[in-house]
């Protein structure tokens, strides 16, 4: 299995990293909550703030579609987004791997239908939770370069989610690793927020008609 191949190229769960996308959300529950789940997030897709408070109350369950995702990354890694918030549902997550990197998790796939209906600019982020994450990472004393990570480039997230990342580009993130659009592709982005880079990986698993691969990144002493 993968977990032992993993195991034996000396990658254990400690240096495993998980976040979801729209394949890990389950589509039959998603199916059969479709009403409310459709009605929840039309009342609080277009506003961030609306968001953030409904998905910030601890009494929210939004959870239980990334529930057999769950259980997978809470065996499969020891890093990123493998146990429910308090939204119950799994959202984001910060990992000092060594003094060279930070790494923040983000759950692209949130309000995903897992294929049901099209995600694009439909995804939002909490990203309330996602300033206290950045704020505490870049405050830290000699804090390291910070790595975000997501399934989604920044272009499926709703307008105000998508300007949020844009605004803390190179500040304190560098380097932002997703994928989804099964294609490599390398983008060096500056505007007046600071630079950094994105980088889309290939797919490994797909059809057989599209090419497959995967991403090597190297950092060197200073985390660049």
């Amino acid at each position: 299995c993968l977990a032992y191949r993993l195991l034996s190229f000396g990658r254990p769960p400690s240096r495993r990293l998980c976040v979801p996308g729209n394949h890990d959300v389950d589509r039959n529950y998603v199916s059969s909550k479709r009403v409310d789940h459709d009605g929840v997030l039309k009342q609080v897709i277009e506003d961030e703030t609306r968001f953030n408070d409904y998905f910030g109350d601890p009494s929210v369950h939004f959870g239980a579609k990334f529930a057999k995702y769950t259980e997978f990354a809470s065996e499969f890694s020891g890093l990123g987004i493998s146990a429910p918030s308090g939204s119950g549902a799994p959202t984001l997550s910060i990992d000092t791997v060594t003094e060279r990197v930070a790494i923040v998790g983000i759950n692209t796939a949130l309000c995903s239908t897992g294929g049901l209906s099209a995600d694009t600019g439909q995804l939002g982020l909490t990203t309330r939770e996602f300033e206290k994450a950045i704020n505490r990472t870049a405050g830290a004393q000699e804090a390291p370069p910070t790595v975000l990570v997501g399934h989604h480039p920044s272009s499926w997230l709703t307008p105000w989610a998508s300007e949020r990342l844009r605004m803390r580009r190179g500040n304190p993130y560098r380097l932002i690793l997703c994928g989804h659009e099964h294609r490599a592709q390398t983008e060096q982005v500056f505007d007046i927020h600071g630079g950094c880079a994105q980088l889309v990986a290939p797919a490994l698993f797909t059809h057989d008609t599209e090419l497959r691969g995967y991403s090597i990144i190297e950092l060197d002493d200073r985390g660049n």
